[in-house]
């Protein structure tokens, strides 16, 4: 429940990652499947505009957006998640469904280097479910961008850390 809560905090935000305009992009697939919907492709495309304004940002935008990404080190972070009724392979299917997103992305122009996949199965879900039971809204996967010098991690310090560890403790091996 503890992890659920950090996974919630992680990707909804803080007050202060809202100052630093850390955001989250989200796609839902149908159960036991790792195929985009039309939506995905919608998110996945959107999520490739956003990532080249925000690198190509004029200092007018820089005023009324989020800002430009950093010139310098950056990774864009793929969350799988499953939690489908079909297969027993939760973290085969999350790790799939993050690959997928992963080369759309790719094919999209985001440097596949950049690009990390990180399939939790059906750890860490954005809903918490009873024993048996699974929710839509758990086969999902998650896209941040992440840089080396990203101010929300900053501020957080060792509280970040702390969760940080509780999530990758919660991947898939």
């Amino acid at each position: 429940m503890r992890i659920a809560a950090a996974l919630l905090m992680l990707l909804l935000g803080s007050a202060s990652s809202a100052q630093a305009c850390t955001q989250t992009y989200i796609m839902f697939f149908d159960d036991g499947s790792s195929e985009l919907t039309a939506r995905g492709m919608l998110v996945t495309a959107e999520f490739a505009r956003i990532f080249y304004d925000r690198r190509d940002a004029t200092p007018a935008e820089r005023m009324l957006s989020c800002g430009p990404l950093p010139l310098g080190e950056y990774r864009v972070e793929v969350w799988a998640h499953a939690q489908d009724r079909s297969t027993q392979d939760q973290c085969g299917l999350s790790r799939t469904r993050g690959e997928v997103v992963r080369a759309r992305l790719a094919e999209l122009g985001i440097p596949d280097g950049s690009l990390r996949v990180i399939p939790f199965g059906d750890r860490a879900l954005l809903l918490p479910t009873q024993p048996g039971e699974t929710d839509p809204q758990n086969r999902y996967v998650s896209l941040r961008v992440f840089t080396a010098t990203d101010p929300s991690l900053e501020r957080r310090g060792v509280e970040q850390a702390e969760v940080w560890g509780a999530l990758a403790a919660s991947a898939c091996p």
